[in-house]
């Protein structure tokens, strides 16, 4: 019998939920702002993101719990500025739908 043991590094971070796409102070044509948090202060000091994290999660506690609010989806060019996340409650119908066909 052979035992594999696989472990995950996963890197946190606190980062700051400033609001809607519009808190970022940018528009994307055809992107309902709501459906975008928008994380970061602009600084560089809290937001961590950058390639190859897209799709990450954002969790929120909820109770004992935590939840994925969001994920990632796109940040400043330098990596080191405002980052936005998708809101997973915004999508939430066509995600349930898209997965009920699988």
């Amino acid at each position: 019998m052979i035992c594999m043991i696989i472990v995950f590094l996963v890197w946190q971070a606190v980062v700051r939920v400033n609001g809607n796409l519009d808190a970022c102070g940018i528009t994307l044509r055809n992107v309902a702002p709501d459906s975008i948090y928008c994380t970061g202060n602009g600084d560089g000091v809290n937001s961590r993101h950058c390639f190859g994290d897209s799709g990450g999660p954002l969790g929120a506690p909820w109770g004992n719990y935590w939840l994925v609010a969001g994920l990632v989806d796109f940040s400043s060019a330098d990596c080191s500025r405002l980052h936005g996340y998708v809101n997973i409650a915004y999508h939430i119908r066509w995600i349930l739908r898209i997965v009920h066909n699988y």
